[in-house]
């Protein structure tokens, strides 16, 4: 049976979207478990196009930006996955009006029920601020409601379009997780200062 969270995550942030696709050749090299480790799972896949009003025809621009990625391992839980919903439905408008934002991305993982976001700021301060805020400040203080626990969070600057990709917001998440010694508490790593 298909876990129920994926749907609701998509229809929150597919609501005139296209089918998903998954990525070619994603797949994990750490253990024997693709699912314990920020790499991305062996059926990830995209579940939005790039959003944000920074977009220049559906795509990122050129420039410098602050790139952020997230994981988050979620609960099979009926209660879990409304309160999800609930959260993502008051998370994605403060996403379409935050200043700062250039564009941001959701992805899924069924077989793992894992959750990834990327967005893409302007500056810190702006992603900073966007974190502690309103809906989202909340879902973060209240994380292990949703969470079964080993939730990630990277950010870094990023000067190549062309880098902004899940394959390498994975990697910069695999990197934190390897050298702080693995999850538990959701924490935001810097990896310029590596």
């Amino acid at each position: 049976m298909k876990q129920l969270f994926f749907p609701m995550f998509a229809v929150v942030t597919l609501a005139a979207c296209g089918a998903t696709k998954p990525l070619p050749g994603v797949a994990s090299t750490h253990g024997t478990d693709p699912c314990a480790t920020s790499a991305l799972e062996p059926d990830f896949r995209v579940l939005s196009p790039w959003g944000g009003a920074g977009l220049l025809d559906g795509k990122v621009p050129p420039g410098n930006y602050v790139v952020a990625a997230t994981r988050i391992p979620l609960q099979g839980t009926a209660a879990a996955e409304q309160r999800f919903r609930e959260e993502m439905l008051g998370i994605m408008p403060m996403l379409d009006r935050a200043p700062g934002l250039v564009a941001y991305q959701t992805g899924a993982s069924d077989r793992c029920r894992v959750a990834r976001t990327i967005s893409v700021w302007r500056d810190d301060e702006s992603r900073r601020a966007f974190v502690g805020a309103g809906a989202h400040g909340e879902a973060v203080i209240h994380r292990d409601a949703v969470s079964r626990g080993g939730e990630a969070s990277v950010h870094w600057s990023e000067g190549s379009v062309a880098n902004i990709t899940w394959e390498n917001a994975a990697a910069h998440l695999l990197a934190t997780a390897h050298s702080e010694g693995g999850g538990g508490a959701l924490q935001s790593h810097d990896r310029n200062a590596n």
